[in-house]
């Protein structure tokens, strides 16, 4: 399923590129759409520096 940028973002889903190296927070279904809440995102990985800096950019 495909959303578009501004419900993804308004939901808080987890964009695919970060979920590697993220750690799940709490037990999530099978099919359940991740979310930034659902997991802790390791921040000394490049990827996700690169992420935080295209939100402030793109707001």
């Amino acid at each position: 399923l495909i959303h578009r940028v501004s419900s993804a973002r308004e939901a808080g889903m987890l964009p695919l590129g970060l979920a590697p190296g993220s750690v799940l927070r709490k037990p999530v279904a099978r099919g359940q759409t991740l979310t930034y809440d659902d997991v802790e995102l390791d921040e000394s990985l490049t990827i996700v520096h690169l992420r935080r800096l295209q939100d402030l950019e793109t707001g």
